[in-house]
């Protein structure tokens, strides 16, 4: 806390579980310098909510590995602080830097469901933001927004200036880095938002003609690092947490999409098509959150884990490397029909 402003210590002082406000967990990166992209996204609920969200994590790793562009976490704030901050006139801020959300080029927001929406505007307004998008000045961030809650974007197009449709990953990535090249020529709100709506894949209330959707190809397919050695590991991928969350164990993403297709499952519709993960590529992170963030509970994650090829072997796999550091391992997502004796035995 001692980079926080006395009005902010004193506004953290006075709060149940302050730990959800001052940063500096282990893994967190803080990067400055002349010229950079600054990028806030936040899972618009409590911390020990936004994270646990997968997506955050993806996000923030993967725009704090490109460079010009820093990424910090901002996150929905309890009663008590909202009424701290609202009482002592200080912005909202974010976790790494403490900078007021004003003061960022980008402001992103994962949307799960839609009933977090109104956080999301809850946390505008705490940052000193406008809520609706044609209130927004030159010196204020882009608001942009993203996820399964915003299928269809057209109800929120008067708060967020542009909406990704479909997965932020594969095409995002060279226009960050874009955009990261224009910030650092100097480039305003302006230009930088014209830069967003021109890609296909971004949603914005006066662009005309059609949306088209983003399926990332290359999950499951990234290239090996040089060094899998659990030295290497000992890097966290993302902040761990300071404090307990609703979910607290390491997550690893074993497939995206799902091979039932229920017409009826929106996840299913939205996250086609269905793609796995190479078992050498799941084993190094679980070796990252294992040697590299301290988790001994691991999550193999995805829409429908039992419909993994040869899941049962991965997980014995896994079991006899992990079983000296006393690593367990969780499935969600299981229909009835995937879960086997053999599959059941090694769980157990």
């Amino acid at each position: 806390m001692s980079d926080l402003s006395r009005e902010l210590r004193q506004a953290v002082q006075g709060v149940e579980r302050p730990g959800r406000y001052v940063g500096g967990e282990y893994g967190a990166r803080l990067k400055s310098g002349p010229g950079l992209l600054r990028v806030a996204i936040s899972y618009p609920d409590l911390y020990e909510i936004g994270m646990s969200n997968l997506s955050v994590r993806l996000i923030y790793r993967m725009l704090n590995a490109l460079e010009g562009v820093a990424c910090e976490r901002v996150f929905a704030p309890a009663r008590d602080f909202e009424e701290q901050l609202r009482a002592l006139r200080l912005p909202l801020y974010s976790l790494e830097s403490y900078t007021p959300l004003r003061e960022f080029d980008l402001l992103g927001f994962s949307v799960g469901y839609e009933l977090v929406f109104t956080n999301l505007l809850n946390i505008l307004d705490l940052g000193g933001i406008g809520l609706r998008r044609q209130d927004r000045g030159e010196g204020e961030p882009i608001v942009i927004a993203g996820g399964p809650a915003l299928t269809n974007p057209v109800p929120f197009g008067a708060f967020l200036d542009a909406v990704f449709i479909g997965e932020i990953e594969g095409e995002a990535v060279s226009l960050f880095e874009e955009l990261a090249h224009l910030r650092r020529r100097g480039a305003g709100r302006s230009e930088l938002l014209s830069r967003i709506v021109a890609e296909p894949y971004v949603w914005a209330a006066d662009k005309a003609g059609p949306v088209r959707r983003v399926h990332w190809s290359g999950f499951g397919a990234e290239p090996a690092e040089p060094d899998a050695s659990e030295a290497a590991a000992e890097e966290p991928p993302f902040p761990v947490p300071s404090i307990r969350t609703v979910q607290d164990h390491g997550v690893v993403e074993i497939m995206r999409g799902c091979p039932n297709g229920c017409r009826f499952c929106h996840a299913g519709i939205f996250y086609r098509p269905f793609r796995l993960k190479e078992p050498a590529l799941i084993a190094r992170e679980v070796q990252a959150q294992v040697f590299g963030c301290g988790y001994r509970e691991i999550t193999l994650s995805s829409l429908s884990s039992g419909d993994y090829p040869g899941l049962a072997v991965l997980v014995r796999s896994l079991n006899q490397r992990y079983r000296p550091q006393r690593v367990s391992f969780n499935l969600p997502s299981l229909r009835i029909d995937s879960l086997g004796l053999e599959l059941l035995s090694e769980l157990s």
